[in-house]
């Protein structure tokens, strides 16, 4: 039941894509295990992606449907600005909207048009949805898997099993079109350890070392730091204009405690909660030359491709 439940609202959110004008892609989920790029498993969140334009349209298309934007922190605001996450409450599944997708080191735009160019449909409760290509959905289980968090180390797990089956399993024009993709929507560089293993061959004599752009290098660091909150702080403040650092220290370390618990479950209540906040102040700032380290590290060898230039 509860898949059936999952397939007639994602129908509805591409009918709603379709009335407005948006292209919208389901990513993730059942696209993967469709294409068997992971097991079948429980599931939680429906991921869609559009291009960065037409996000506003879409959420308010959604919002006028009685869909509502989760509430979120100044601190989260902050640290994840990738996906817009919207509740309704005769909708089990909450919906995340991908207006980009880390790891795709080209424009958001351009990205998603490459994602797009390429992309099938499949029918969910009668309606056409349309899903990236298996190439781009390989792409983005690896991204996921190399940027997961601690707890999530089942995504982890599934993109070292997708290395596996795509070094064993694909042949070798399906490898090529991989590596290809990759080139074109700009992942060669960032997805590039997994592609390397994933291809099962060492780099070939016309691949060269490529000097890394701000992005891989903030790239390497979050993977390095499993996509910590420490790691996305010094992201933002790395992007960020110098009034805009203050903003971002300020939202970050004098956030209300009210806000702070909501952004930390389990942290404790009463007098113990000043104890952890300091605690957690005291790791970050203990991370912080790892974390630079990763960043100031040195190019890496990896597949010619307009996006490592």
């Amino acid at each position: 039941m509860s898949q059936a439940l999952r397939d007639v609202q994602r129908a509805m959110l591409h009918a709603v894509a379709s009335r407005t004008g948006v292209k919208l892609l389901s990513i993730k989920g059942e696209v993967a295990e469709a294409y068997g790029l992971r097991s079948v498993r429980a599931k939680g969140d429906i991921d869609v992606w559009c291009r960065p334009g037409d996000l506003g349209p879409f959420v308010r298309a959604l919002e006028a449907c009685g869909w509502s934007r989760a509430p979120r922190t100044r601190a989260s605001r902050t640290l994840a600005n990738h996906a817009s996450t919207l509740l309704h409450q005769d909708w089990r599944y909450t919906v995340d909207v991908h207006s980009r997708f880390p790891g795709f080191m080209d424009t958001p735009e351009s990205s998603f048009d490459v994602a797009w160019d390429t992309a099938s449909t499949v029918t969910y409760a009668g309606v056409p949805v349309y899903i990236p290509s298996l190439e781009v959905s390989a792409l983005i289980l690896m991204l996921n898997g190399m940027r997961a968090q601690a707890d999530q180390a089942v995504a982890f797990q599934e993109a070292e099993a997708l290395v596996e089956v795509i070094r064993d399993n694909w042949d070798d024009a399906r490898k090529a079109r991989l590596l290809s993709v990759a080139r074109a929507i700009g992942a060669d560089q960032s997805a590039q350890p997994m592609i390397g293993r994933a291809l099962g061959r060492a780099p070939d004599e016309g691949e060269h070392v490529v000097p890394m752009t701000r992005e891989l290098r903030l790239w390497r660091m979050e993977v390095a730091a499993g996509h910590s909150a420490t790691a996305q702080a010094v992201r933002a403040l790395v992007v960020a204009s110098w009034r805009g650092r203050l903003t971002i220290a300020r939202n970050l370390l004098f956030a209300p405690r009210e806000e702070f618990v909501a952004d930390h479950p389990g942290a404790p209540e009463g007098r113990r909660l000043a104890t952890y906040r300091v605690s957690r102040l005291i790791r970050a700032v203990r991370s912080t030359p790892v974390l630079c380290r990763a960043y100031r590290s040195s190019p890496f060898r990896g597949a010619p491709g307009k996006h490592g230039r």
